[in-house]
This record gives structure tokens, C-alpha cells and sequence, in this order.
């Protein structure tokens, strides 16, 4: 039986999270692969755990005393920064790969690559549906992964992306938000509509954090102001056009939670 290799992150003195193992294997022509298999309990919820025990002694914070630089901040490190399989490539316990520099290698595997989108969006899904469902809890995680998990950038100016904050908070009501799927259907045509509906409503908080991870992750102010703002609308109805609009790929898995990774050859010495 192939030998478990253990891949471990450390990320604080009181935190080491699980990020799974890896082993040799061979194919049948007897080509030489690594498999790497992800842990039982997601990173994410390992890292979310962590941030809970000590979210549970602090006092929520009143949304005007959160800034939403500590939104940001909190929201890629749980979700991306630990929450993921990029630990393992960040991790600076590991020893440095000798082709790492070298411009004609990629530094990632697709798989690699497929395993973060995986983990970081539904790690995102489920952070989002958080932030939904009990905003004070939510303010607290947010003050206390800031204050827990390390994160190369301590402070977000607010200001950052607010022209394109200020255009989709203009859309951040139910008129607005009836106005932009109209918009859809003239531009795009009603059945393409009808089948984008379909197609993200089986899980709209998922496609909605796989069009965020895709290439929109600025756009997260807009989406706080959305999910903190009151409305007579179901979060599906609210998430919908937004969704949409961020064009979450097609190909994306809309309930995976992690992937193993197939990678060719053998370990190098």
C-alpha cells in the first residue's frame, strides 16, 4: 500500500489545519503519478472553527463601527488564503521547488488550480449564506479572523473599487434588481434567461460565489450592501440577477466541496 504523506499547514500557535496527504502511484503502463487527496474536514471549516472559538467572547460589533476593509480581509483569508489547497502552495514550511522561477514552467497544475476554485467557492458559498443568516455572528467572525489569521495586507482602503460599488449598489433594491433581469431578457433574449434561471437556482448562493471567485471578487462590497440590506425578497430572488450578472462559468461545479489531484510524474528528490 502506497505511503500517506501528511500535508499540514501551520497558521498560528494555536492552529495547525489538515490540508490532506499525498502518495506515489503508478498507472497501469507504469507511469509514475502523485495523488493528492483532501482532508476529511474541509479547510475552510477547520479555519471557520478556529474563528469561532474565539468569536464566541466577543461583543458583535454595530455595523457603522465595522469597517468593510476587515470585511475583505476576513472573507480571503478564511476563505482562500486557509480555507483552501492555496495554503498548501503558500505554505513557506515546504522547500522551495527549483523550477519555481523558471519562466517556461507553470507553477500550477490544473488540477491544483480546480481544487482552490472548488474549495475557495464553496467555502465562499457557505461564508456568504453566514453573513445572511445572522449578520451580528457575522460581524464577529469578521473581528475575529482579522485578529487571528495572518494576512499580508492589514488594512483595505474602502475606497478601493467604489465607482463600480456605487453602479451595483444603484441596483440594490427590488425595482432595481426587476429592472436589471428585464434587461437580461432584451438583451440576451427571454429562454437564455429562463435557462440561466434553472440553472443557478439550485444553488444561487454557489453560483453567485463561483462568478465572485471567477473574476469579480471586488464586487464583494456591493454584495455585503446587498446581503446586509433588508428586503421582502427570498435571498434566491436576491441572489439571482446578481448572480447572472457575474457570469459564474458554466463548467463550475454548483455543489462540490474539494477535489484530489492527479499529478504526473514522480516526487523529486
Amino acid at each position: 500500500m502506497p505511503q500517506h504523506h501528511p500535508l499540514t499547514i501551520t497558521v498560528n500557535e494555536q492552529l495547525t489545519i489538515d490540508a490532506g496527504y499525498w502518495q506515489e502511484c503508478v498507472e497501469e503502463d507504469q507511469t509514475p503519478y502523485r495523488l493528492i487527496s483532501p482532508p476529511q474536514t474541509a479547510m475552510y471549516r477547520q479555519a471557520l472553527s478556529h474563528v469561532e472559538e474565539a468569536a464566541k467572547d466577543l461583543k458583535a460589533p454595530a455595523k457603522s463601527r465595522l469597517h468593510f476593509g476587515e470585511v475583505a480581509i476576513a472573507t480571503v483569508a478564511v476563505c482562500l488564503r486557509w480555507g483552501s489547497y492555496f495554503a498548501v502552495l503558500a505554505n513557506h514550511d515546504l522547500p522551495q521547488w527549483t523550477a519555481a522561477f523558471d519562466p517556461e514552467v507553470s507553477g500550477i497544475g490544473d488540477g491544483e488550480m480546480a481544487r482552490i476554485n472548488i474549495e475557495a467557492s464553496a467555502a465562499l458559498s457557505d461564508w456568504i449564506d453566514l453573513m445572511q443568516a445572522d449578520q451580528q455572528r457575522f460581524r464577529k467572525l469578521v473581528k475575529a479572523a482579522v485578529q487571528l489569521l495572518p494576512f499580508p495586507i492589514a488594512h483595505l482602503d474602502g475606497s478601493t473599487y467604489y465607482n463600480r460599488f456605487r453602479a451595483l449598489g444603484a441596483i440594490n433594491s427590488t425595482t432595481g434588481r426587476r429592472y436589471l433581469m428585464e434587461a437580461f431578457a432584451r438583451d440576451f433574449g427571454s429562454e437564455w434567461l429562463e435557462r440561466e434561471k434553472a440553472r443557478v437556482l439550485v444553488h444561487p448562493t454557489r453560483a453567485l460565489a463561483n462568478g465572485i471567485l471567477n473574476e469579480h471578487w471586488r464586487t464583494l462590497r456591493a454584495l455585503y450592501h446587498v446581503v446586509s440590506k433588508p428586503s421582502e425578497e427570498t435571498w434566491p430572488e436576491q441572489a439571482l440577477p446578481y448572480a447572472i450578472a457575474f457570469k459564474p462559468p458554466a463548467d463550475w461545479s454548483l455543489d462540490e466541496q474539494t477535489r484530489a489531484i492527479a499529478l504526473s510524474g514522480a516526487e523529486q528528490e
